[in-house]
């Protein structure tokens, strides 16, 4: 009984380990996706009481740091909301791209991906 109680635990840190390792090498990838698409002129608009905008920055993680991002809420510190307004933005999040197109709600990599030409992760 202890051998199959000692597999298992083995079993269980072997797949933590392959979990942790592969999500930090895909945080990284994230870092060249998240920079590709603000060096092709892609802006996100949201909002830090947005829930779908939130999503959006988690799928990112740390790489958010990268995005151009536009806070819409008047009452977080640091917003934009004339920005917003004269982009004509209406629903959160929204993304815009260089030649004006807008997207709006949780995109998935791929569609920024296929609208950017940046590469996925």
């Amino acid at each position: 009984m202890r051998i199959v109680w000692k597999l298992v635990l083995v079993a269980a840190v072997l797949s933590l380990m392959v979990l942790f390792l592969s999500g930090c090498a895909e945080r990284k990838g994230y870092d060249s996706f998240a920079q590709c698409i603000t060096g092709n002129g892609v802006v996100m608009f949201g909002s830090e009481t947005c829930p779908h905008c939130q999503n959006m920055k988690e799928r990112f993680g740390n790489s958010f740091r990268f995005i151009e991002y536009v806070e819409c809420n008047e009452y977080i510190p640091g917003a934009d909301p004339d920005r917003c307004v004269t982009e004509g933005i209406g629903y959160l999040p929204t993304f815009r791209f260089s030649d004006g197109s807008k997207l709006v709600g949780e995109l998935e990599f791929s569609i920024l991906s296929q609208k950017t030409g940046c590469p996925l992760p």
